[in-house]
């Protein structure tokens, strides 16, 4: 091919002159063939308006540019290539060599299209793939190398209006890596991958990679569809299992960390554990000298418990030393770096069981908390971290700060946990090791304890695998799910006594396989001295524009989807048009549907009845809380509710609220209809709706519930009742 008689004709393609382009084009094709130069002359016929059929079938590659091999050393910025560009996508094809077994992310790969006036363009395949941006070498990426030479190919599209393209190679400092074996830039017209992704779309509802090869290859997939293919699949929903398989094939075919990293990302979401493991060992067998970050050891020890279960040993015969009445509580997070739910369960109970009885409890943070939990953390965490923090008389000691469950398997974290955890329990002379939620802090507790020859509790306070499905559908059916499941169930038969949080958990767990006769149930409670019956609060009315005669309904906590915050907008939505005007309605928190629910308060239009406050200060919730007349947990029908009961409804009965609950069983197994509060069909707006209408009409019904509400908190779900029962379970141990 006469590369200058192309050059002639692309000059005047990318003046505007299609007419001249297309003529020596035309005669181009009569000498070499015209299955080199068929998309470039239906190329001018487009931009001409002319319709042509000459590009009837796939698409052909109409310009391809070659380089020499190109060595960069450490004492050059960058090696440029500029050429022409003729074409709608630009195919790169080359291998990066080094003189070390492996170089990671050594050679930086720019490029960058410029219009007639040199000016830099945008190309829709940077921010779908990933790419960087400097002023030195435009966008870019970074490549990896090896001794064998690896081999990239990544597809873009180029902009509308682009007439050239700079590719700049250069290396980190101290690297030395060269393209070797011709490297190529392809440019390809044509047909967009449109109808690749509607086959896939249509026939790989769940498929396998192996499915994903077939279906590719049996449509003719070009390299220079990629860009197309990732743009279709990457809006796609992250449950779309599909979509994982197709940026694995994708990665096979480019090299392309980037479509690793999506096809991984995307497996993980979707809980496939076997595929992950597969990919993970294709990666690390995709370059032999590769000291990879990611790696098979973590998932293949989950299957192996999955499949397995776990092995503790024995407890020891003889104990380690005689034990005292000390005990270590092992939590996920705690005062006071968080004050959540979690928290404040752990708090009522360590302090009712000081209070009553004479065990000296301790609170013990997992391996790493908080430093690894710091973006949930609202403020700035201490450096270091104290060894030992008291709130309110408890202590709560931090474990290695260096220990990260990330970069360790299960069962590395889980004897790394206990070793801690059995040489402060040596410290302390404990005589129980209890353990809350979830199953790593199980796990460690009892092989602590048995290495030690004492007792283990572990604590149920939710699944959060069920957590996970009220908002992931389909959850329940994943590699993931049974894990969780199974080890949930492995850690309350490895410890002595199971506690879970109500009657719900308890016949999850007996259905999980764990003896109904280990199992105590202690419920969630309040401090009913703490919160309880206050004055409105006036200025805090007047500065929310509430009148003494709106009857105000408050939600005051977490934001989240299976609250049903959304059911009760629609619910007042129903209310105005059956005439209910005397209310308005607080909600108080943040959350992930925060601003969900604000938009559907202005698409409802309920801005003058509903009043969205955000976050606000914990010291404050009271002055919040003396504001509202009725409070509602309108909960959705999801297993995690239906097993889980929250804090909050104790919370306003204590402060002697009107309570309206759906008939979830966890919500059930506190409120007695017409009782203590109100019961609604869940799920069902109606039923809400003229639940809720009762209350907002019925004064003195609102007046009774209230009431009776505070005194059963007050005999039946106050910490020290809950903290009675504990101290129970320790003393049938000890």
């Amino acid at each position: 091919m006469k590369i200058s008689q192309v050059q002639l004709a692309f000059s005047a393609y990318s003046t505007g002159n299609y007419a001249e382009a297309l003529r020596i084009y035309s005669l181009l094709a009569q000498k070499l063939g015209l299955h080199l130069f068929k998309a470039n002359i239906e190329l001018c016929n487009r931009r001409m308006g002319k319709k042509s059929d000459i590009l009837q079938n796939g698409i052909d590659v109409c310009y391809t540019v070659e380089i020499q091999d190109a060595i960069i050393s450490e004492h050059e910025d960058f090696t440029s290539f500029e050429f022409f560009v003729l074409g709608e996508r630009l195919v790169c094809e080359f291998n990066v060599l080094s003189e070390n077994p492996y170089a990671h992310n050594q050679m930086i790969f720019g490029i960058d299209f410029l219009d007639a006036q040199r000016r830099s363009l945008e190309s829709e395949s940077y921010e779908l793939l990933n790419y960087s941006e400097s002023k030195t070498y435009g966008r870019y990426r970074y490549l990896s190398a090896t001794c064998d030479g690896l081999k990239y190919l990544f597809s873009l599209l180029i902009p509308v209006c682009a007439v050239r393209c700079v590719v700049k190679i250069g290396n980190r400092k101290f690297a030395k890596t060269k393209l070797v074996g011709n490297p190529s830039f392809n440019f390809y017209n044509g047909k967009s991958g449109c109808d690749i992704v509607n086959v896939l779309t249509s026939d790989l509802c769940g498929g396998c990679i192996e499915d994903v090869h077939q279906v590719l290859d049996s449509v003719g997939f070009n390299v220079s569809y990629v860009s197309d293919v990732v743009r279709a699949i990457i809006s796609l929903p992250a449950t779309e299992v599909f979509s994982a398989t197709v940026f694995w094939y994708l990665w096979r075919l480019s090299n392309d960390n980037y479509l690793f990293e999506l096809a991984r990302q995307r497996l993980v979401f979707n809980g496939r554990m076997y595929e992950t493991r597969q990919l993970l060992n294709e990666w690390d067998a995709s370059v032999r000298y590769r000291n990879s970050k990611y790696s098979s050891r973590r998932v293949d020890d989950e299957i192996r418990l999955l499949e397995n279960g776990i092995s503790l040993p024995q407890r020891v015969k003889k104990q380690a030393y005689e034990p005292s009445k000390n005990v270590l509580y092992l939590l996920h997070n705690r005062l006071p770096y968080n004050s959540g739910g979690y928290a404040t369960r752990t708090h009522g109970l360590l302090t009712g069981i000081e209070k009553n009885s004479h065990y000296k409890m301790q609170g013990v943070s997992r391996p790493g908390y908080p430093t690894d939990h710091a973006k949930y953390i609202s403020k700035l965490l201490p450096s270091p971290i104290p060894s030992v923090d008291v709130v309110d008389g408890i202590e709560y000691f931090a474990l290695n700060q260096n220990v990260r469950r990330s970069s360790m398997t299960i069962t590395e974290y889980v004897e790394k946990y206990a070793q801690e955890v059995e040489a402060l329990a040596r410290r302390k002379k404990t005589g129980i090791i209890h353990a809350a939620a979830n199953f790593p802090n199980g796990l460690a507790a009892s092989l602590a304890a048995r290495r030690l020859g004492i007792k283990s509790v572990y604590e149920v306070r939710g699944l959060w695998e069920i957590t996970r499905l009220s908002r992931q559908e389909g959850w329940n059916e994943t590699d993931q799910f049974r894990f969780m499941a199974r080890m949930e169930a492995e850690a309350c038969k490895a410890a002595d006594e199971v506690i879970t949080i109500t009657e719900a958990l308890k016949d999850m767990m007996v259905a999980r396989g764990v003896d109904s006769s280990k199992i105590t149930v202690v419920p969630n409670c309040v401090h009913t001295n703490i919160f309880s019956p206050l004055e409105k609060d006036q200025s805090l009315a007047k500065e929310l524009g509430l009148a003494d005669e709106d009857v105000v309904i408050g939600y005051i906590g977490s934001m989240v989807n299976y609250e049903g915050l959304d059911d009760l907008l629609d619910t007042l939505k129903l209310l105005l048009l059956d005439g209910i005007q005397n209310f308005k309605v607080l909600l108080v928190g943040d959350g992930c549907v925060l601003n969900d629910l604000q938009h559907q308060v202005v698409n409802l239009c309920l801005e003058k009845h509903v009043i969205i406050t955000g976050r606000v200060p914990h010291d404050d919730v009271q002055r919040y809380y003396s504001l509202v007349d009725i409070t509602p947990f309108p909960r959705k029908p999801y297993l995690v509710c239906e097993a889980v009961s929250p804090l909050k409804p104790f919370e306003a009965m204590a402060s002697q609220k009107a309570v309206i609950v759906s008939s979830c069983a966890a919500l059930t197994e506190i409120i007695k209809d017409g009782y203590n509060g109100l019961v609604f069909e869940k799920g069902s707006v109606a039923s809400f709706k003229d639940t809720l209408k009762k209350l907002i009409v019925d004064n003195n019904l609102r007046k009774q519930l209230a009431i009776n509400g505070r005194e059963w908190v007050v005999q039946k779900r106050d910490w020290s009742t809950s903290s009675k029962k504990l101290i129970t379970v320790y003393d049938s141990l000890v």
